[in-house]
């Protein structure tokens, strides 16, 4: 992409955050963006969780394998 574009569309982004955010409290940003965070992270898809592994304790300890 063009560099002058690049440059143009980053002070664009940042323009519109600073407007988008410049009339909130502290408080009424972090509760938007706590809102924000939420709805991502709903979308996002969630990897399962592993199993869990059987221990080999009884092997380890008698020092055979049956």
């Amino acid at each position: 992409m063009n560099t002058e574009v690049s440059k143009y569309m980053r002070e664009m982004q940042r323009r519109s955050a600073a407007t988008r955010w410049s009339g909130l409290s502290a408080d009424e940003k972090r509760a938007k963006m706590s809102a924000l965070a939420k709805a991502r992270w709903a979308k996002t898809k969630r990897k399962p969780k592993r199993v869990a592994r059987r221990s080999n304790n009884r092997i380890c300890d008698t020092g055979d394998k049956g």
